[in-house]
């Protein structure tokens, strides 16, 4: 999820590794233990580290409105923006993927 996908402003995570991370949030921070993110086990620190740098914080109300604003939807008005940015990953991943593959003569 690092190739193909532009990093987030001020960031250096890509926009569908942040879109990754905060469905992992949404689907299991209920789970983590009650400690500081900076103690999580190693896989659920790895999905707080990306959401915090795309503005989320611990105990927020307001995270998936700073995951929307990092990924260029502040107004929360315009979701089709966060399949847009998957679409064109997806895209330039097979680019890339190709790419190789013709430098390789595999294709």
């Amino acid at each position: 999820m690092r190739t193909g996908s532009p990093n987030i402003a001020g960031a250096n995570v890509t926009k569908v590794r942040v879109i990754d991370a905060f469905a992992n949030y949404f689907k299991h921070h209920e789970e983590w233990p009650a400690v500081d993110w900076s103690a999580l086990p190693p896989r659920e620190k790895a999905t707080a580290d990306v959401i915090t740098a795309a503005g989320a914080e611990q105990r927020s109300s307001r995270n998936f409105r700073a995951g929307a604003k990092a990924l260029g939807n502040a107004n929360l008005d315009n979701l089709v923006a966060f399949a847009e940015a998957v679409i064109e990953w997806r895209e330039n991943v097979a680019k890339h993927c190709e790419a190789k593959l013709r430098k390789g003569r595999l294709m």
